[in-house]
Formats: structure tokens, C-alpha cells, sequence
């Protein structure tokens, strides 16, 4: 059960973003996509999302081709949270979690407020679920938006089903705490329920922590692929950002990287 792109050739505004780029996530694994600005990591994230369509390459489904997945069904499969966090409707933080439960008509309004009360607690905000959507910080919005892609993620979900979870850089507007906590819950969610979640990222020692495998974008392509000690070296990160790094072992999580820029 996997959300794989293969040699995706992407050009846009007369530039390439990507150029034969293969990448993809596999249930109970967290994905890190990471890359310098402009670097196409959004990009990819779309395409695997399904809302790009590659010029060259394919995605595909669990093995069936993504193209070929019409809309309503890869909804109930794969949850995106984008970098935008859309519009800020006058609603309340409870119906903005509901949302994520549109593509599961079959849901009793029971079963749905089951299934956002806990995605709510799970992205720690279950305190603010009768505050209105607009009244809220900017990262309180984004835990709220965070509880609406997991609510899509998680519900009507039948025993061993593969689901996605694609988050384009969801630790934005979040304090150190609350950036560890929602990747330690992604992580906990690929683990204990099999999810399949890829993640855009800038802070590499968040990834380092958190992510099961690394992907390093740069020039178009994939720079280095693996497990954060396979693609965290300086020679990777170096050719990446263009900045003088050390790598050193991470004083708390054995067997993971510390990544210090100079």
C-alpha cells in the first residue's frame, strides 16, 4: 500500500521544477520533503496529492494509476493540508473540523462528532471547538485545520485500508512545542494506525527527529533519499542550501542526526 510518484517531469511559467523525480510514501511511514525556497517541494506534494497532474511520469494509488481516481473516491483516501489555510468562514472551530467529514456521506451526525471531538484532542485544541474560526490565532488555525485533515484521514476508515496524510509545511505558525507535538502525533498516527504521511518541512532537525525517511530536494531532482542519517550529511545538505553545516548525534534521540548551520 503506497502513494508513489515515478520519473515526474513537471515545467511551469517556462522553468522545470521537477525533472524525473521518483518519491512516494508507504502506509505507517512519515515522509520529510525538504529543499531549499522554490526548490519544488510544494509541487510534489501536489502531484502525489493528485491536484497537479505530472507532464511526464506517473502517480499512482496502491498501484492503480492516480489519474484514473475520480475525485470523490480520492477523497475518501488522501487528506491535504496546504500551506493556505483558505478563507476564514465565521464558523465555529467544531464545524470547521466537520468539514473533514464531507467526503463520508454514510456518517451518522454521531459517528461525526465522535470522529472531530477526537481529531480535536489529538491536535490540542478541543478547548476552542465553540470559538469562532476568525477569532483565533494563526496557529491556533492551524492546529484547527490540522484536526479537519485528520478527521478526513481517520474517518469511515475500514481495517486495514491505506489512507495519506500530505501536510504542506504544517509547523509554520507554531511554537517550538506545538511543532514537536504534531509531528510526534503524525508519527504515533503512522505507526499505530498505518497511515501514510509525507510532510513538507524547512527545519531539518525536526525532520531529523521525526521523520522515518528524508527526501532532499534541489535543482529539479532528488538530492539525496533515505533515512535521516542517509540524506543528512553535510555533503547533501551543503549542495542543497548552499550553507557550511555540521552534523553531530542528537544529544536525546539515539541514532538520529543534529544538523548545525554555521
Amino acid at each position: 500500500m503506497s502513494l508513489i510518484a515515478h520519473d515526474i517531469h513537471l515545467q511551469r511559467h517556462g522553468k522545470i521544477v521537477l525533472a524525473g523525480v521518483s518519491c512516494g510514501i508507504a502506509s505507517g511511514e512519515v515522509l520529510g520533503i525538504l529543499g531549499a525556497n522554490g526548490a519544488g517541494k510544494s509541487t510534489l506534494l501536489a502531484l502525489l496529492a493528485g491536484d497537479l497532474a505530472p507532464q511526464a511520469g506517473s502517480v499512482a494509488l496502491d498501484g492503480k494509476p492516480l489519474a484514473g481516481v475520480d475525485n470523490a473516491a480520492l477523497a475518501r483516501r488522501r487528506a491535504v493540508l496546504s500551506q493556505q489555510l483558505g478563507p476564514a468562514f465565521n464558523l465555529s472551530v467544531q464545524d470547521i473540523a466537520a468539514m473533514g467529514a464531507y467526503p463520508f456521506p454514510e456518517l451518522a451526525p454521531q459517528q461525526v462528532g465522535q470522529v472531530c471531538r477526537d481529531a480535536l484532542a489529538m491536535a490540542e485544541v478541543a478547548h476552542l471547538a465553540q470559538r469562532r474560526y476568525p477569532e483565533l490565532s494563526g496557529g491556533e488555525q492551524q492546529r484547527v485545520q490540522f484536526a479537519r485533515v485528520l478527521v478526513q484521514a481517520l474517518a469511515a476508515r475500514q481495517p486495514g485500508e491505506a489512507r495519506y496524510l500530505l501536510l504542506d509545511e504544517p509547523t509554520a505558525s507554531l511554537d517550538p512545542r506545538h511543532q514537536h507535538g504534531l509531528l510526534a502525533l503524525a508519527a504515533r498516527l503512522a505507526h499505530d494506525a498505518g497511515l501514510g504521511i509525507a510532510v513538507v518541512l524547512h527545519d531539518v532537525n525536526l525532520a531529523a527527529c521525526w521523520c522515518t525517511r528524508i527526501a532532499l530536494l534541489a535543482n529539479a531532482s532528488i538530492v539525496a533519499s533515505g533515512t535521516p542519517t542517509e540524506v543528512l550529511q553535510a555533503g547533501h545538505l551543503e549542495a542543497t542550501y548552499r550553507q557550511p553545516c555540521t552534523i553531530h548525534p542528537h544529544p536525546t534521540r539515539p541514532g538520529r542526526p543534529l544538523v548545525l548551520f554555521a
